[in-house]
């Protein structure tokens, strides 16, 4: 016997696939929705259709803040916006900081910071961002989203060909979702933390921050992470039976992130090498 959540989901594709087959906005010759790239290669590579798909939601799972998922999701909003368009962030408690987000490549004359202060109004104002078609993303964190919703949601960003990027704790993984990719977010433990490197780039510190908003998930801090590596994995895309891994390494120098791929060249894995060599 299936599961009641498996049922749900199965309904959900079904539902999400007949609504594309009925349709055509959006969409180029081939019928396929438009695809932008990440700006990370090893992470398009990651994702089954080779980057994100125009109108659709993308959720960045990830065990506590502080795990990188809000860093990767404001590096990818930047690459979006990169040559036109608007960014919009719900930031309902004030811990985004402009200028690091600046520093990460976003166009601040661009960026509207949305701040509502109820749950129903984070999820109104998202769901107008999302049909808004001179947006090109939207980040929000979100605690448990009710299923009819979050398929508002995900209709809003179909019909406005805008980008959802949604942080969420990992706690939420079991809960069926309307997003097309769900991605999980994790510190990568190979590589040393940047010794010096300053906390919460990205937002605000916690210092003085009022009490959570409804709606506004504890996640919403996930942009903060000392060891600037990252190991993400994808965990569901709707549509195809893949699954698969990358981590991730941002050069404080370039802004860039790059693919690990050799964990003997890891700083500190190499003394620890030729130690034991000795």
């Amino acid at each position: 016997m299936l599961r009641d959540d498996t049922r749900l989901q199965r309904a959900q594709d079904l539902a999400l696939r007949m609504r594309q087959l009925e349709t055509s906005s959006g969409k180029t010759a081939g019928g396929d929705l438009k695809v932008t790239s990440t700006g990370i290669p090893a992470l398009d590579k990651l994702m089954p259709s080779g980057g994100i798909r125009s109108g659709t939601l993308i959720e960045w799972l990830s065990p506590a803040t502080g795990s990188g998922a809000g860093t990767l999701s404001i590096l990818v909003a930047a690459e979006l916006m990169r040559t036109s368009g608007q960014l919009v962030v719900m930031d309902p408690q004030r811990q985004w900081y402009g200028p690091a987000l600046e520093g990460m490549g976003v166009d601040l004359t661009r960026t509207l910071f949305v701040r509502p202060q109820t749950r129903q109004k984070v999820l109104w104002a998202t769901e107008q961002a999302l049909r808004c078609a001179a947006v090109k993303a939207v980040v929000c964190a979100f605690d448990s989203l009710e299923d009819k919703a979050y398929r508002r949601l995900q209709l809003a960003a179909e019909a406005g060909e805008t980008i959802g990027l949604f942080l969420r704790h990992q706690r939420f993984y079991k809960q069926p979702s309307w997003a097309e990719l769900r991605l999980g977010v994790k510190p990568y433990v190979g590589m040393k933390p940047n010794v010096g490197m300053k906390p919460n780039v990205g937002m605000k510190p916690n210092v003085g921050v009022k009490p959570r908003i409804h709606g506004a998930a504890s996640t919403a801090g996930s942009a903060i992470l000392p060891g600037r590596s990252w190991q993400v994995h994808l965990l569901y895309a709707r549509g195809h039976f893949r699954a698969g891994s990358v981590k991730l390494q941002l050069d404080e120098q370039t802004g860039k992130v790059s693919e690990i791929s050799d964990v003997s060249r890891i700083p500190g894995r190499q003394a620890n090498d030729r130690a034991k060599r000795s």
